[in-house]
């Protein structure tokens, strides 16, 4: 696989959830503008913690974020109910597609999401779901309220990896608890 390849394939791979609650294709958030919209929330949100002294880098993160679904491009958007079966077998799948196209280097930022290592890769996860979470309101505001599951999913989500981050590092969740406020 060739990155154009990669692009092109992220580019046009409408997000599955979406569809399965009636978002028309036409109007469907691809896996590229997601991926694109978690990027550049990670990095304002990391520029934000930065600026509180925390010891983050926002480029980093902006980084793990734009490629963090990468991998679909070969392995597709499977919806929550299927990775939701496959469990940790989801991730291998993952890693094996990111292994077999080795030759596009940005993938060991996919890498580094899957396995959720370092602050840079927790932040790029919370910016996914916020990105997911402001989509769903948009697609609600348009009348489409069969998102409104995932609206709820995405707020449990957010709200799942603050707790769990008070708990293993409290001064990053607390500047990011600061931070998300700013830009609520």
């Amino acid at each position: 696989m060739r990155l154009r390849d990669l692009i092109d394939g992220l580019s046009s791979l409408v997000r599955t959830g979406w569809m399965q609650r009636g978002v028309p294709p036409s109007l469907g958030e691809t896996v590229a503008e997601h991926s694109f919209a978690a990027a550049l929330i990670a990095l304002e949100l990391g520029l934000r913690l930065r600026e509180k002294g925390v010891v983050v880098n926002p480029e980093r993160a902006a980084a793990i974020a734009v490629a963090h679904d990468a991998p679909e491009a070969v392995v597709g958007d499977l919806p929550k109910w299927t990775a939701g079966k496959l469990g940790r077998r989801k991730e291998e799948l993952e890693l094996m597609a990111i292994d077999d196209i080795r030759e596009i280097r940005l993938l060991d930022y996919s890498k580094s999401y899957i396995e959720m290592s370092g602050r840079e890769a927790v932040l790029a996860k919370v910016a996914e779901v916020l990105a997911t979470l402001w989509k769903a309101e948009k697609y609600q505001d348009m009348g489409i309220s069969r998102v409104a599951e995932i609206r709820r999913s995405m707020e449990d989500s957010l709200m799942k990896l603050l707790s769990e981050l008070r708990r293993r590092d409290p001064p990053l969740a607390e500047a990011l608890e600061e931070a998300l406020g700013e830009l609520a």
